[in-house]
């Protein structure tokens, strides 16, 4: 493959990617739900005062935005975009289309540094060139990358972080102050999703021990290759432990539904024990930990479960489309290919791409809501390695099958696009609350002609909205009373966070009110008498209705 050839299919890529991530990015998906529209708060705050929504610094390891502790790089990255495009949907997501855009570029890079070996014979410049492009095409059309890529997932820009660090860590034989950027790359990407301090470090012990060339300063090896970047991560990470947010950080996460709090395993244990005869095998098999172990497993069984990777993917509609895996259907076949290459080839980078995998599946299986594609983010690079190998085993063994490869794929991409771009947004409209923002704007353009505002749904943020997208100053929004850090919402004028209760319950001045509520709602008050409905609009392809009701004159 010429050099002129190489750059052109590589562009030809770029710019494939570049339209499944940027293509109506504002639009779809169709709207910000409720992490999105917080950061939205808090980038905006930034972006004209230099503080968050509750008036700290810009400059602080965790933003306590709702009561959620979110980490502060991809705020940071919306507030720059936010500066300079405005407080929109599009300026907000706009960091991780670009993340998508970037792990496109260092896939296929990482899969030239990490398997091109002249000595090997498959491993010339060519197949180099070919498995370069081969890694790129995967997650440039991959569902999971797309789907990421266009909403602000901070998880998504994390992930990119880990294999740009990772990607510089390879180049330490030609000089290892390449292990400082990588250091200080991965502590980034450790301030932008939690998760990632759980695998980066074992990744990049992985990848040391099996590259290290021992020799007699074997222990100045692992001193300068190992234990000052390890130690000089942990150093870089002290903001965040010594953050007065970070104890409730970490209690709000395991607050959440997982293995660890959703069964009684003492209990279990003993049932079992009781149930045997209480031997020392019934104590050895039935130990509360072993149990705990087992469930682990069944969640890790999800994540790596076909239909999970390459059929279906994440039932969460923000997550996928629910119809198509993590990676489109024909990768399937190619999955055991690329593992099947790599045991006969690339042991040592197996192993590497295995530590890297699990580690990325460990955090996705702790929760008890399996499989998840959000928490296993860190999997994309290494499952597109893996693939990546098979695919170019795949063009070298046979220019038939690789051909009919190639149509299966174009269909299964046509079908996802198609699906994506036209069906997918009413379908996941519930998903990401499409209607709140109207609601938001509603409440605005009728506060001067309505008495009471009536939001019936039984969620605590819709204030988020009334932040986003009301006319309040952001000094104005930094001084709201909290509670925990959700605002009081009786700060709102005329804004009522109930079920309308009824003319009778309601004082005498009270004439024009204003109802957001579920459909159906209008013909419930109507059945009731509850006065005039002057208008009633439904939102999209949404459960939210607006009712614009009047007393009836007595």
């Amino acid at each position: 493959m010429s050099k002129r050839v190489f750059w052109l299919i590589l562009s030809l890529i770029i710019v494939v990617a570049s339209f499944f991530r940027f293509y109506q990015l504002g639009q779809i998906p169709v709207a910000l739900y409720w992490d999105e529209v917080a950061m939205l708060v808090d980038a905006r705050s930034l972006a004209e005062t230099g503080q968050d929504m509750h008036g700290n610094s810009w400059l602080q390891a965790l933003f306590p935005s709702y009561g959620d502790y979110k980490q502060p790089v991809y705020i940071w990255l919306a507030a720059l975009s936010v500066k300079f495009f405005g407080a929109t949907a599009w300026a907000l997501r706009l960091p991780s289309a670009l993340a998508g855009v970037g792990t496109v570029i260092v896939s296929g890079w990482l899969a030239k540094r990490l398997l091109f070996n002249p000595e090997k014979p498959l491993s010339d410049a060519s197949t180099s060139h070919l498995l370069q492009l081969a890694t790129m095409v995967i997650v440039a059309i991959a569902p999971w990358s797309i789907t990421f890529s266009r909403a602000a997932f901070e998880g998504h820009v994390g992930q990119f972080l880990v294999a740009l660090s990772l990607l510089m860590v390879t180049y330490q034989k030609k000089n290892r102050w390449w292990l400082l950027p990588a250091v200080v790359i991965a502590a980034l990407a450790t301030y932008t999703y939690f998760s990632v301090r759980f695998v980066w470090p074992l990744v990049f012990i992985a990848y040391q021990v099996v590259t290290w060339e021992w020799s007699r300063a074997w222990g100045r090896t692992i001193g300068i290759s190992l234990l000052v970047p390890l130690m000089l991560y942990g150093l870089l990470l002290l903001p965040m432990f010594h953050s007065p947010y970070y104890a409730a950080s970490n209690q709000f996460r395991l607050s959440t539904e997982s293995i660890f709090n959703s069964q009684n395993y003492a209990l279990q244990s003993n049932t079992y024990r009781q149930m045997g005869g209480n031997t020392l095998l019934d104590r050895v098999f039935f130990h509360r930990h072993l149990l705990m172990v087992r469930e682990l497993v069944i969640n890790m069984a999800d994540t790596f479960s076909w239909q999970f990777l390459f059929l279906s993917g994440d039932p969460n509609l923000r997550h996928g489309t629910g119809t198509h895996g993590l990676f489109l259907v024909p990768f399937l076949p190619l999955f055991l290919v690329g593992v099947f290459e790599f045991l006969n080839r690339y042991k040592k980078l197996l192993f590497v791409l295995t530590v890297w995998v699990l580690a990325a599946a460990l955090p996705a299986s702790i929760p008890e809501t399996t499989p998840h594609a959000l928490r296993f983010l860190n999997g994309l690079v290494p499952m597109a390695l893996i693939l990546g190998v098979g695919a170019t085993w795949l063009i070298r063994y046979s220019s038939r099958l690789a051909l009919i490869f190639s149509g299966a794929l174009l269909l299964s991409l046509l079908h996802f696009t198609h699906y994506y771009f036209v069906l997918y947004p009413a379908l996941s409209a519930s998903w990401w609350l499409a209607g709140y923002q109207e609601a938001a704007v509603s409440y605005y353009e009728n506060k001067d002609r309505i008495d009471e505002f009536y939001w019936e749904l039984a969620d605590d943020k819709f204030y988020l909205w009334l932040l986003a997208y009301g006319n309040l100053p952001t000094q104005q929004i930094q001084q709201l009373k909290t509670n925990s850090f959700l605002v009081d919402v009786t700060q709102f004028e005329k804004y009522r966070q109930q079920n309308f209760p009824g003319w009778d319950r309601v004082g005498g001045n009270v004439n024009r009110i204003l109802i957001a509520g579920q459909p159906g709602r209008e013909t419930e008050l109507a059945h009731q008498n509850e006065g005039i409905i002057i208008d009633v609009q439904q939102l999209g392809h949404t459960n939210l209705v607006l009712i614009l009701l009047e007393r009836k004159n007595e």
